[in-house]
């Protein structure tokens, strides 16, 4: 930590393959865009947070959001390339992106394993020397998922110089069964060794979320329950006989939303704004959502929406039983509670192909 006259400055390094707004495919997007800015808005000048990310190809970002401060070059027997730094200008906080032929190629993530593997090797390999470029060093780096788990097992080897050194460590994982298994030789490509944690089992060696999670001080989760869950056979993906030895480094957080941005009263995005003593003019929203889809839409018919990828992972096989379960009753019955239950799934079955009759 750094000391400021009387306070201690906590430096946080901020690690994510996405973020909003620039770009967001997922959960991870929403968290590292609303989590760091949060951190700073409730604990001030008690702490340095600052977020680094690859430039991908498809950022949301104008030319002139965004100013080359610093470059350099990582080169071993099989690769150069040169990386530039590049600061967002218009965050409440740091926003760093790192700038290459490599890095710049694609989206945050490609339909190619490998492509991505190589990506956020370099990505975690270049880390070293980010930091000594900006002329800070941080207390504290947060990692989220393989993209970004080798920062931490690159930046706390034992081999590391303590200048470049991260003494605390935390892996933030999102999704477990995502590890970013690939080619060994991408590793090697890039100069990074196997693990040699005898507690690792022996195909997660060379496997970057399994290495990042060796060496983290904590490991989190997006919840209590997911903590508990990737401690079974079932859920553990192949590395539960390892969390459940160091139970004490698992943990969770549960995941939060933005309340500036998901703010109903404000949302710029919604026909009709609402608060909690305004419920009825959610009505107006629904009924807009669905003129635009169907041409005879029910105000007294249930709207129901996935919001979400259908995987087993996400629940999609629980919302198919779900349906099933209310499948044989007719399309202009009411149920109990005065609701027809089925003809919007009916009647768009050709459209959607989701139907209650599976």
């Amino acid at each position: 930590m750094e000391n400021t006259g009387k306070r201690s400055v906590h430096k946080i390094l901020f690690l994510t393959a996405e973020s909003s707004p620039f770009v967001k495919i997922g959960g991870l997007g929403d968290v590292s865009g609303s989590l760091p800015g949060i951190i700073m808005q409730q604990y001030g000048q008690q702490f340095d947070v600052r977020v680094v990310m690859p430039y991908h190809h498809n950022m949301q970002l104008q030319p002139q959001d965004v100013q080359p401060i610093d470059s350099f070059t990582l080169e071993s027997t099989y690769f150069s390339e040169t990386i530039t730094i590049l600061q967002h200008q218009k965050t409440s906080i740091p926003f760093y992106f790192l700038q290459s032929n490599t890095l710049s190629a694609t989206g945050p993530y490609s339909e190619d394993g490998l492509v991505d593997l190589r990506k956020y090797s370099l990505f975690c390999q270049a880390m070293q020397l980010t930091c000594e470029h900006l002329n800070w060093q941080p207390n504290l780096l947060h990692a989220n998922d393989w993209h970004t788990a080798l920062a931490i097992y690159l930046l706390t080897s034992p081999e590391m110089s303590q200048s470049r050194k991260i003494s605390k460590t935390i892996l933030s994982i999102h999704n477990l069964p995502y590890m970013g298994a690939g080619d060994r030789d991408v590793l090697r490509h890039y100069g990074i060794q196997p693990s040699d944690d005898p507690d690792l089992p022996d195909w997660a060696r060379q496997i970057p979320l399994p290495m990042g999670i060796s060496r983290a001080d904590r490991v989190l989760t997006v919840s209590n329950g997911y903590a508990q869950e990737i401690m079974t056979p079932d859920f553990g993906c192949g590395l539960d006989p390892y969390f459940q030895k160091y139970p004490n480094k698992v943990g969770g957080i549960l995941n939060g939303i933005d309340e500036d941005i998901w703010n109903p009263q404000t949302d710029p995005l919604i026909v009709a704004n609402f608060s909690l003593d305004q419920l009825d003019k959610r009505l107006e929203n629904k009924r807009k959502l669905l003129s635009d889809y169907f041409p005879d839409p029910v105000d007294n018919q249930p709207l129901l929406i996935w919001v979400g990828r259908l995987q087993g992972q996400k629940g999609a096989d629980v919302l198919l039983e779900s349906l099933q379960a209310i499948s044989d009753l007719p399309r202009n019955r009411r149920c109990q509670s005065g609701i027809n239950c089925c003809s919007i799934f009916h009647e768009t079955s050709s459209k959607t192909g989701l139907c209650c009759k599976i």
